[in-house]
């Protein structure tokens, strides 16, 4: 309502109505916010209340009875009738200006202006207004015992809000909520500080405040270990911020600073207010421009950079170490994104609950949104790489990926392979796709906590582990859940509703402590393991039953670990002593039928196996458990390799007259955690291995390097991990924030350059994170 040059300084007297100043012997013709006091007019020094809505005319008239019959102290329960100058002012101060009588303000010594009537009004009726900033139905008043004066005699009793907070919403109130709310999802992009660190207020206090609302974004922030990528991720100088901090507290307090102001007042002043998050302000929360949005992704490329987390509430008493599980799409065997939680029944039932998020397909195919945005002619680039073709156990082809190195003279995208040996190389035409927005990611992972899309199935027992089938089968996602009494369960998922399959058979009553699903011959089987060392094999029949046909015990110790390889040819077993014991999947005396048997077993260092992982094209397996290192194994073949025969490699073997044998030995140990390894996973090009630990760090380790050292045939080989990240640093008490937990990884799942963990950090609760994969590792 007042015109711009009002507020920068230079004014001309308006003919409209305008804001003025209804104080006797005051000259000011428009309200300009203070700099310091907002409440406070830059020109008069007069409060807000004391300037109404008027035309030059009525401000005359107003002004001239001011002065004729005295101004009474507007302030509550003051009696003073008529506003006493100082008698002795030296100088003319913001303190200076009040009564001599009653030591009150001089802006409230006035005659009642609109806004009087309005706030007295609304006090009158403030028990039955809801509060503005919480849940409070109606103001509740302090007893006697509290002083009249006292900062506690406007505070509600209920929500310890003001009792201004309790009224009704108005046009600039509804303009405040709307502008915080939309600006709590948009990144901060002010330039941030190098040492991370943004905020300005030590006060525990605040930690105090932070501790109770948890804001576990920035904890999953991960830092490089690499001091290459370090430096790459300081360039990155954008606020790490990525939302305007708001919560009601933050909302009542901004609406009652501006209580009363019109629009007009509130537009220009709302931008520099201040995140409480990163302390920036309000007009730096903001939608990217497009040269920002390329920029940022052309950075963030470069570093494992954090796309969403989202936590789940389950169980706060875990039986088993996987308490969680998820199954993400594919185009061949699965079009749905599914996740399950062991979550706790109310303390009155005996029942157990297994909450199934399931996403419909029309939003599962989102994460397929690879679709080439130009023609195929333009986003074309020849690219040769270095590919090595090596025999496995069964004569077949396996492909491993070599280390490519770029020439330096030409000034093409053109790599060679690094072998030296110079094996058969390939020419692929590689076409760049699209990649998902992470726009798309984040709102696929909100939604695995919404209700609507969620499934309870309830049991009768304790849940120990829960397993998703990887493979549909006629539209049916099925489900297995592992019990304490040995017994396992299956659900069929169809259309939002759950079925329970029929059991026939019940081989132990050992607690299951692992489940794995494996498809062979257009068929679906269950293994499950139990805590006495036995293996069971179950077949699923019809989409109806699930039918018991074998159980094989080697170690009888505990089973920690099951994994089944990609081809479906072999199984591998971890135990509790350290053991790994592996099967192969076979036929058994008919052709329709599967059995398991036995090969070798080897071990860890020591401690128990908690994860194993498979390579998705060779017998190449990784073990992790209470050793702190990966072990790889590698299934050496029978037949006599003659292309190193007579070389100086082969002269210097140690295993030159060792015979190889059709077993699983142990080749390579990966060090680089310094705690339990509790995840793993192939890329499914088979390019990279990771590993994630007890201790937070994620690790990339090249399977080309591991596959140079399997082809010399050398001894164990120990290889330290050069390239990692660690998850939990960002919140330390050494960064200024604070320690929320400890990163406890139960599944890793790569789909393209999108790495999702599923991870436990604090008691009860489990989270979703997605990670977008640096493109060196592509």
């Amino acid at each position: 309502m007042y015109p711009t040059s009002v507020y920068q300084g230079s004014y001309t007297s308006p003919s409209f109505n305008a804001i003025r100043c209804t104080l006797p012997n005051c000259t000011c013709e428009c309200f300009a916010p203070g700099k310091v006091h907002i409440r406070t007019c830059d020109q008069c020094k007069h409060g807000w209340v004391a300037h109404d809505s008027l035309t030059e005319a009525q401000v005359i008239k107003v002004r001239k009875k001011g002065t004729k019959h005295g101004t009474p102290c507007q302030y509550p329960r003051c009696d003073c009738d008529d506003y006493v100058k100082p008698q002795t002012v030296f100088k003319a101060t913001f303190s200076s200006l009040t009564c001599q009588k009653c030591r009150h303000k001089e802006s409230e010594h006035r005659l009642k202006t609109k806004f009087d009537k309005l706030k007295k009004d609304q006090l009158e009726k403030a028990e039955s207004f809801s509060c503005i900033g919480c849940s409070c139905q109606g103001y509740q008043r302090p007893d006697s015992s509290v002083p009249v004066e006292g900062p506690k005699a406007r505070l509600c009793t209920d929500c310890s809000h003001h009792i201004d907070a309790h009224r009704p919403l108005t046009d600039t109130d509804q303009y405040i909520l709307a502008s915080l709310t939309t600006a709590s999802q948009l990144h901060c992009h002010s330039e941030a500080k190098k040492d991370g660190h943004q905020r300005h207020s030590n006060d525990e206090e605040e930690d105090e405040d932070e501790e109770k609302e948890v804001d576990m974004t920035t904890w999953f922030e991960a830092v490089a270990m690499d001091p290459d990528e370090i430096e790459e991720q300081s360039s990155l100088k954008t606020c790490k911020c990525r939302g305007f901090g708001v919560n009601s507290d933050e909302l009542m307090k901004a609406c009652h600073r501006y209580h009363g102001f019109t629009i007009d007042l509130v537009s220009p002043l709302l931008p520099s207010i201040q995140c409480p998050k990163c302390q920036h302000y309000l007009k730096d929360h903001r939608e990217p421009t497009e040269d920002e949005e390329i920029q940022r992704t052309l950075d963030r490329s470069k570093v494992l950079s954090l796309v969403k987390t989202v936590g789940l509430q389950t169980s706060k008493q875990f039986i088993s170490h996987k308490a969680a599980s998820l199954l993400l799409p594919n185009n061949s065997t699965v079009q749905q994104m599914v996740f399950s939680r062991i979550q706790d029944c109310s303390a009155s039932s005996s029942k157990y609950q297994v909450v199934c998020s399931v996403l419909s397909k029309p939003l599962s195919k989102l994460l397929f949104n690879t679709i080439n945005t130009q023609k195929d002619s333009d986003i074309s680039q020849n690219i040769k790489t270095g590919v090595r073709k090596r025999r496995s156990y069964e004569g077949a082809t396996s492909v491993l990926p070599t280390t490519p190195v770029k020439r330096r003279k030409s000034d093409q995208d053109v790599f060679i392979a690094s072998d030296e040996n110079q094996d058969v190389i390939n020419t692929e035409v590689i076409r760049k796709k699209a990649k998902v927005p992470d726009k798309i990611i984040s709102g696929i992972i909100d939604n695995l906590g919404n209700t609507d899309n969620q499934i309870s199935i309830l049991t009768s027992t304790p849940v120990t582990v829960i397993d998703w089938c990887p493979v549909m089968k006629d539209d049916n996602l099925f489900l297995a859940i592992g019990h304490t009494k040995g017994q396992v369960s299956v659900y069929s998922i169809h259309q939002n509703k759950s079925t329970a399959l029929i059991i026939k058979g019940n081989p132990t009553t050992a607690p299951v402590t692992k489940l794995a699903w494996f498809s062979k011959k257009r068929k679906l089987y269950l293994l499950s393991a139990h805590k006495n060392g036995r293996v069971c094999l179950w077949q699923l029949v019809d989409n109806t039953s699930l039918v018991f046909i074998q159980d094989i015990c080697n170690v009888p110790t505990k089973v920690t670990a099951v994994s089944v390889s990609a081809d479906a040819m072999y199984l591998a077993v971890g135990h509790v002593n350290s053991t790994v014991v592996f099967y192969r999947v076979g036929s058994g005396s008919s052709t329709d039928e599967v059995k398991l048997s036995f090969i070798n077993q080897t071990k860890i260092a020591y401690g128990a196996v908690h994860c194993l992982a498979w390579h998705p094209v060779t017998r190449m397996v990784a073990g992790g458990g209470e050793d702190d290192t990966v072990t790889i194994f590698y299934l050496r073949s029978s037949e006599i390799d003659h292309r190193n025969t007579g070389s100086i490699t082969h002269y210097f073997s140690p295993k030159k007259y060792e015979p190889n044998l059709d077993i699983f030995s142990k080749c390579c140990l990966l060090k680089g955690h310094v705690s339990f390894v509790s995840a793993l996973t192939f890329d499914p090009a088979g390019r990279f291995l990771l590993s994630a630990g007890w201790d937070g760090q994620i690790l990339f380790w090249r399977v080309a390097e591991i596959s140079d050292i399997i082809t010399n045939n050398d001894d164990v080989t120990i290889m330290e991990c050069t390239s990692g990240y660690v998850v939990g640093q960002r919140s330390s008490k050494v960064n200024g924030g604070i320690n929320k937990g400890t990163l406890m990884a139960t599944s890793l799942t790569v789909l393209d350059d999108i790495l999702f963990v599923v991870a436990k950090v604090t008691v009860g609760h489990v989270y979703v994170t997605a990670y977008r994969i640096p493109e060196k590792y592509l």
